[in-house]
């Protein structure tokens, strides 16, 4: 196993990033990461085996050994030049490379990437969404590391003529033909996806994000991928107004009631909101006083177990008597309907990362979620303080709308 190292650059800007510029990254802005060396990527890339002699026959699941290489890419390079970089690297130029609708078609590779420490291991990279999603969380770690893994698979062609015996090679030909097939919808709601990220651009210079919603009231609301991704799904949809000029009627595309041009402080001030709402409810209430005459009686009803005090009696319970609560449903506030977790995540706009760490706690929807503690999602879990602020907004969000 051999070990590369490379240090690759974007080209410079000029002036407002255009498509171009995004497509080769910008040189003269210096990383904000690794002391301006960019995102550390550890990239394994697995050829095809040699071809086989004559006569003989490939040995089953037959690997070639893969080549290592340390690279440090600047974080506003594109995903077409990060297969370039990484294919001049590893001396393999001659290997097609092609996004049709935003993902790569007809491509001999199969790339992966996983995040240390965190729960982002083989995630699919495949589309610019794939490498925008892991920019922005790999972003979010203490290292700013990540480590891709891509493998040569084996496309099928009308003039292979390999050996039709050969197993391993119709088993590759078979996976790659079935995962290069995308179905008309998919294709349709990528390309919907470019034309919403090209035409919400955003050219505010003040705001740190590159794709947003503007309000009337000139209020920045980041389009996520998640929320591209719903938007396109409504433009699908024929049943709803949806369009390109118009988003689909959902909360998560609400503008925020308040946000300033950087939005630095969003964690800290969902994480306080939080904090204020339970501390208002505890320090809200109204001091209730009972008279000590009757309270036997009052108590005698909640025991439901065949035990009557008599009337005008002044005894207070007994040891043996135990209180339970009422299971009168007039007594009870009804819940929220349950809905399911990737419905939750993308209705409250929860982020990738914090949906893969919910399924990784098996929690199926935010009726499960309000009876874990803060303790368990930031130890078992390893929620941040900022994910954790979404969370439990989100959760009361979901209990608000469910009373309303």
């Amino acid at each position: 196993m051999s070990d590369l190292s490379c240090n690759s650059s974007p080209e410079p800007p000029r002036g407002r990033r255009s498509q171009q510029d995004a497509d080769h990254g910008d040189q003269d802005d210096q990383s904000l990461y690794n002391d301006g060396k960019g995102i550390q990527f550890s990239v394994q890339f697995t050829p095809l085996p040699p071809p086989v002699k004559a006569g003989e026959k490939r040995r089953k699941n037959a690997k070639a050994k893969p080549i290592n290489a340390l690279m440090y890419i600047h974080e506003e390079n594109s995903f077409m030049n990060f297969i370039t970089l990484c294919l001049t690297k590893f001396k393999r130029v001659e290997l097609p490379a092609a996004l049709h609708g935003g993902r790569l078609v007809n491509t001999p590779l199969d790339m992966k990437y996983t995040i240390p420490h965190t729960p982002l291991h083989d995630i699919e990279l495949q589309s610019k969404e794939d490498f925008a999603e892991m920019i922005e969380q790999v972003t979010n770690t203490a290292k700013a590391a990540v480590k891709v893994f891509i493998d040569e698979i084996k496309l099928e062609t009308e003039d292979n003529d390999e050996d039709d015996d050969d197993e391993a090679t119709i088993v590759a030909s078979a996976a790659a033909k079935k995962k290069k097939e995308t179905l008309p919808e998919e294709l349709e709601q990528a390309e919907l996806i470019d034309q919403l990220s090209i035409l919400y651009k955003c050219e505010d210079r003040s705001c740190k994000f590159n794709i947003c919603w503007v309000s009337e009231a000139g209020q920045h609301l980041h389009l996520t991928h998640q929320h591209l991704r719903a938007w396109a799904a409504a433009i699908q949809d024929a049943t709803n107004d949806s369009n390109l000029e118009t988003p689909p009627n959902m909360k998560m595309f609400d503008p925020p009631s308040s946000r300033n041009s950087d939005n630095s402080a969003d964690a800290t001030i969902l994480a306080k909101r939080h904090l204020t709402t339970n501390h208002n409810s505890s320090t809200s209430s109204p001091q209730v006083v009972v008279n000590f005459d009757g309270l036997a009686e009052i108590l005698s009803g909640l025991h439901g177990n065949g035990q009557h005090t008599s009337t005008g009696s002044s005894r207070g319970p007994g040891p043996n008597h135990t209180l339970t609560p009422t299971n009168n449903p007039a007594t009870r506030r009804a819940l929220p309907p349950k809905i399911s977790l990737e419905e939750f995540c993308l209705r409250y706009a929860l982020s990738q990362a914090i949906h893969t760490k919910l399924t990784k706690l098996a929690i199926t929807g935010p009726h499960a979620l309000r009876f874990v503690s803060n303790d368990v999602l930031m130890n078992d879990g390893t929620f941040a303080v900022g994910e954790l602020a979404d969370v439990r907004d989100a959760e009361q969000r979901w209990a608000q709308d469910g009373f309303h």
